[in-house]
């Protein structure tokens, strides 16, 4: 539920993704995480692999306490520390 201690670890370009969309830079980022907070969406990840600057994980998304999605083609991928991309593995910038 703190979308400015999620966005402060992002790259100014950052690209993330979901089913919703491909949300750009740390400002669409920051909305679409407080989208996510005002609807009562959280993710929770497991199963992390970690290899060369990215972690593929497993997640679960929900809504209240209501499963409403899951996964197991997570990927966060992470340049000079900062987060570049967050999202389905499918949709990696090439």
């Amino acid at each position: 539920g703190q979308s400015d201690k999620t966005v402060s670890i992002l790259a100014d370009n950052a690209l993330m993704t979901s089913p919703e969309g491909r949300f750009q830079g740390k400002d669409a980022c920051r909305q679409y995480v407080n989208s996510l907070i005002d609807r009562g969406i959280r993710q929770e990840n497991t199963n992390y692999r970690a290899s060369g600057g990215e972690v593929r994980y497993d997640y679960k998304w929900y809504q209240g306490s209501t499963a409403v999605g899951e996964g197991k083609d997570g990927l966060t991928v992470v340049k000079d520390g900062r987060i570049t991309f967050d999202g389905l593995e499918q949709d990696k910038p090439k």
